[in-house]
């Protein structure tokens, strides 16, 4: 299949290598995986696994090379990193951290054998390489060869990074406290927006904000019980937007434009009707969404009625109104006691209107239900609805085309008047005065 005439002499040229390995790539990437049976595909995962950690660790070889005859500089680049930049399409913080691990690794020989031999794993390198980089230069040997006998134990990444810290504390205690330093300077977020609207989000914390962050989203993100279709990244994903959402009904976080800051959406009032010709609305942030996000945001909200000439001229703003009272919040989560789909918490829910306000709902009780935002979200957007049982207590129904029967993880009993929490510790759907998170800028056009 291939042609091997170059190497009959001898050991074949780089450049005939790099061409062999292309060509395996190319073979394997073209074969119909149905045709292979799974034992054999699973076997095969395991040794790509292992060939991908060889791989790695040659890389970083020649990138170490590379380096150390500033070869960078022929190709007009101010350093290894700006060039690794711009010949792999990484980013300068990627392409910095590659060039310091390959730098690390051609100082620890042992760490550097277990990579290339495919027994570690390239994140494991670099938990020893991170910490070799502050580490003295007398100690590091030391920490090569206690960091390779670990892997030999077969330890994962984890308990790696564990005996490693341990090592670093023994060593000199200034070694955890420089490495936690030097991860502050390199904390980051960065947010992007796709063509469907979704956010991207790419964040590095520091040891402690990375830990608070991930001990909130532990207890947000664990499933709804058997019933929970998530996969755990949806789950996270929505963690997230739980954070946000009760940061902002928390009334704690500082004034923007001189007032709390929440999410607004700008929508036509025919639009909100459901009765079209109008445009569509549209987020502060993220510029256009769905008129049933915005029916969504409305059941309960603070509501500004804005009259508009044309397109962009306001002739009148109104004073912003509360679709659900305080008091009616109440009077719902004593009825209710949680959300009448998966029996979330009262503090986790929103007041749902079963005939929307926009489409001349009345907004008491007999027309509001209490439901958690991923119930909520569920009602508007793919086609759940709610029906009251004998006892004229409403149940989540889903559509039937899922074929699933109704939720019933609901509490038997109504929950207690919810006591009104102090100012600093309100969760934003409970007692005294509301102080919302979404808010909805109607706007009518004269005729």
């Amino acid at each position: 299949m291939f042609d091997c005439a170059a190497t009959v002499a001898g050991v074949p040229d780089q450049d005939t290598l790099c061409d062999l390995l292309t060509a395996v790539l190319d073979v394997l990437s073209g074969a119909d995986l149905d045709e292979v049976d799974s034992a054999a595909l699973g076997a095969h995962i395991a040794l790509l696994h292992r060939q991908t950690q060889r791989l790695q660790a040659e890389r970083l070889r020649r990138l170490a090379a590379h380096d150390r005859r500033v070869a960078w500089r022929s190709a007009g680049a101010r350093s290894a990193k700006e060039w690794l930049s711009s010949a792999c399409g990484l980013t300068r913080g990627e392409a910095a951290g590659q060039v310091q691990t390959a730098q690390q690794l051609s100082e620890l020989p042992a760490t550097s054998a277990r990579l290339a031999a495919g027994e570690m794993t390239l994140g494991q390198a670099r938990v020893v390489t991170s910490t070799a980089s502050r580490a003295p230069v007398a100690d590091r040997a030391e920490l090569d060869r206690m960091a390779a006998e670990t892997v030999d134990q077969g330890t994962d990444t984890g308990r790696l990074r564990t005996a490693v810290d341990d090592w670093a504390h023994r060593c000199d205690a200034r070694l955890l406290a420089d490495r936690r330093e030097a991860a502050y300077r390199r904390r980051s977020a960065t947010f992007g927006r796709g063509g469907d609207g979704s956010v991207t989000i790419n964040a590095r914390m520091d040891p402690l904000g990375g830990e608070m962050w991930l001990t909130a989203m532990e207890a947000l993100s664990a499933p709804a019980g058997e019933a929970d279709a998530r996969t755990p990244e949806q789950r996270r994903a929505d963690a997230m937007a739980e954070l946000a959402r009760r940061g902002l009904d928390s009334g704690d976080l500082p004034l923007v434009g001189g007032q709390r800051p929440h999410v607004t959406v700008m929508v036509d009032v025919a639009t909100l009707q459901g009765l079209g010709g109008g445009p569509p609305p549209r987020f502060d942030y993220g510029g256009a969404v769905c008129t049933e996000t915005a029916r969504m945001l409305a059941c309960d909200a603070a509501v500004t009625r804005v009259i508009m000439a044309g397109v962009s001229q306001p002739l009148d703003v109104g004073r912003a109104s509360r679709t659900v009272t305080a008091a009616q919040r109440r009077a719902l989560i004593t009825r209710d006691g949680c959300c009448r789909g998966c029996g979330a918490p009262p503090g986790w829910c929103v007041a749902h209107h079963i005939v929307h306000w926009v489409n001349g709902g009345a907004t008491d009780l007999a027309n509001l239900a209490l439901l958690c935002w991923t119930c909520h979200d569920n009602v508007h957007h793919r086609g759940w609805t709610l029906k009251q049982d004998s006892d004229r207590r409403w149940t989540l129904q889903p559509p039937a085309s899922l074929g699933r029967q109704p939720i019933s993880r609901l509490r038997t009993t109504p929950a207690a008047p919810p006591r009104t929490p102090s100012p600093s510790t309100r969760p934003g759907g409970h007692g005294g005065p509301q102080r919302p998170s979404r808010h909805v800028r109607r706007t009518d056009r004269p005729p």
